[in-house]
């Protein structure tokens, strides 16, 4: 499970959006979008897209979440 942080503004269709990965687009959409709130951040979101396994565990990676033209 890859889990990413949103704003309200990212949360709008955020299950129906294209996701991309180090610049190029993924076949993984997101699967499940939560509602956070802490200390520094009163309304932030949680989203999870499940992934194939990756070859090396906790590597970086640019994460996009588009729109679909």
């Amino acid at each position: 499970i890859l889990t990413i942080y949103l704003d309200e503004a990212d949360v709008k269709n955020a299950t129906k959006r294209l996701i991309y990965l180090d610049d190029v687009k993924s076949k993984y959409k997101i699967s499940r979008v939560v509602s956070i709130a802490d200390e520094k951040n009163i309304s932030k979101y949680m989203a999870q897209i499940i992934i194939d396994s990756p070859e090396l565990f906790s590597k970086l990676v640019k994460v996009e979440v588009k729109e679909e033209l």
